[in-house]
């Protein structure tokens, strides 16, 4: 009976196995050999890359611009993080402390910056208030000197209409015995309020 994968146990590491039933399996699939091969150079080049980043980050790492030396976007440390979980036996544990730093750090900026956009949201709708509460103030104020512009108008009017008035009668009853003097009390009249 032949199988593609066979099912095993290893007694070392106690934990269950699964291997290719027969090695021509994997001996003649080139194409899975090639897959293999790309993806070991791949990681192989990465993992270099890694290490010198984490060298000159662990010579640095009590210092305060240890963080600047970490991976520097999401994209690297989102990569990384795939290389870790796919690849973690091929990592040291330093270089997984590194990822995990780089990860930490990254998130901490991103709470930062959204942070920031948050504070700067909230400065904006205090400004936008307060430019309103402004506004408004002064559109009181606006209405209140136009009322009372139009209270002094109305008074002053009232008062020439009514001292308009009293020259007109006070010039009629004069009409008949000093027709000059009523004369004078009729234009004043018509003077102070046409």
């Amino acid at each position: 009976e032949k199988r593609v994968l066979v099912a095993g146990w290893d007694e070392h590491e106690r934990k269950p196995t699964l291997e290719f039933g027969h090695d021509d399996l994997v001996q003649g699939w080139d194409r899975l050999q090639q897959w293999i091969a790309a993806e070991d150079q791949e990681f192989l080049l990465w993992r270099q890359q890694l290490r010198e980043k984490r060298r000159e980050w662990q010579r640095k790492v009590p210092a305060r611009d240890a963080r600047e030396l970490l991976l520097p976007n999401k994209h690297s440390v989102e990569k990384a993080r795939a290389w870790r979980y796919r690849r973690a036996a091929d990592l040291v544990a330093i270089e997984k402390l590194y990822i995990e730093n780089s990860e930490v750090e990254h998130q901490r900026e991103l709470e930062q910056v959204a942070w920031g956009q948050t504070q700067k949201e909230l400065e904006g709708k205090i400004r936008k208030q307060q430019l309103r509460q402004r506004n408004q103030l002064v559109a009181g104020h606006f209405l209140v000197i136009i009322g009372v512009s139009v209270g002094i108008w109305y008074a002053t009017s009232k008062a020439a209409h009514e001292r308009s008035v009293m020259l007109a009668a006070e010039a009629s009853r004069l009409a008949e015995p000093k027709l000059d003097l009523a004369l004078l009390l009729a234009l004043q009249a018509s003077q102070v309020s046409p």
